[in-house]
């Protein structure tokens, strides 16, 4: 049998009609960080010195927003998500305001509560064909503009109503920065089992969600048992290829077991409770606005919905240079999708951004056309 062109073949980890496209052949394995701070826009807050854990200060200029201290760590993902023709839950979601979070179907987002509602019980054969053409036609455009980048660059994603979904550069494995701080609360809540969190937990995860403090992460992440809890999670969720450390932000991770960790945000199935994967994803949904940056780029419509984290951190044996992460959930009238896109190696924080947000645009912007025929 014939072996198909690499940006169509299927995926059976990220479920049927998955595809995966070729990522840029440049890159090295994730090197280590060097220093940490905490935002694009940093003086808007206060921030933690990542380089002293359990010191904060005022930030000034442009700093890299996690190393971790002698506690940080890795970002969990669970499996990329196939097709959901099961139990009702097919294609075309649209986001309805003010609905209860049910059965932890899907998740809350952003002020107030969110649920996305199916339009269909289960794609039609014609519209998974036609959402494969499109991804496979996002791939290319993502490959294509990631060949010009300096640096290493994975990106992968997937609509949860059909399964269709691509990755680039799904081989190369990064340093995670902020992005394991979706992890280190996920672990703490499986670690809990349906127990609500302390009021200072509750405040501790906000503070590390949606404005990604430094300390708040390194008292979840002792809390949880440091890289032990990480493996743990590891291992439940089925992220192989995410290797925690001691220092959280320089935990290694790929695109592929980001989506993976935001299936468990998600899918009905997941092993988090629905209370609890409410929880996290109403923080990404209140993500400050200064860090609103990465995948929220490839919503399309006054009626999106963006769910978020992101990472960014300079890594010394990089000389210095930026690592910018976001990995996130788009909602829209017909679509469903969750996007991880790591990178490393661009001059600034500004440039790694602006990759980032190219490349989402270009592969949401390309995914909501008709793809030719054929």
């Amino acid at each position: 049998m014939p072996v198909p062109p690499a940006a169509e073949r299927t995926a059976p980890d990220l479920g049927a009609y998955v595809i995966i496209g070729e990522g840029p052949a440049s890159g090295r394995l994730a090197g280590r960080s060097g220093r940490s701070g905490n935002s694009r826009h940093p003086a808007r807050r206060t921030a933690t010195d990542a380089r002293h854990p359990g010191r904060r200060t005022a930030t000034s200029g442009r700093r890299a927003d996690s190393r971790g201290g002698t506690s940080r760590r890795s970002l969990l993902g669970f499996g990329l998500f196939g097709l959901l023709v099961a139990g009702g839950l097919g294609y075309g979601w649209r986001a309805a305001a003010g609905l209860p979070v049910t059965g932890g179907r899907v998740a809350a987002g952003g002020p107030g509560t969110v649920v996305a509602v199916p339009t269909a019980a289960v794609p039609t054969p014609d519209i998974v064909a036609e959402q494969r053409r499109r991804a496979a036609l996002a791939a290319r455009q993502v490959r294509g503009y990631a060949a010009g980048l300096p640096g290493q660059f994975s990106f992968a994603a997937v609509e949860r109503g059909t399964g269709a979904g691509f990755r680039t550069g799904d081989e190369l494995q990064f340093q995670t920065a902020s992005i394991v701080k979706v992890e280190i609360l996920t672990a703490l809540l499986l670690d809990r089992d349906g127990i609500p969190l302390t009021a200072v937990q509750r405040d501790r995860a906000e503070a590390m969600i949606t404005a990604s403090d430094n300390a708040a992460a390194s008292e979840l992440f002792a809390a949880i048992g440091g890289v032990s809890g990480l493996d743990r999670v590891n291992t439940e969720l089925g992220l192989t290829r995410t290797r925690p450390r001691s220092a959280w932000g320089t935990t290694v991770t790929t695109s592929a077991d980001q989506v993976r960790l935001l299936r468990v945000l998600v899918d009905e199935e997941s092993p988090l409770r629905s209370a609890d994967r409410g929880l996290v994803l109403d923080l990404m949904g209140r993500v400050v606005d200064g860090q609103r940056w990465g995948v929220p780029a490839g919503a399309g419509t006054t009626g999106s919905r963006t769910w978020v984290k992101n990472g960014w951190d300079t890594v010394d044996d990089h000389d210095g240079r930026w690592l910018v992460n976001s990995i996130g959930r788009i909602v829209e009238d017909d679509h469903d999708w969750l996007v991880a896109v790591l990178s490393d190696h661009h001059d600034s924080l500004d440039a790694g951004i602006a990759a980032v947000e190219q490349a989402v645009r270009i592969a949401f912007d390309t995914w909501r056309r008709p793809a030719p025929a054929g």
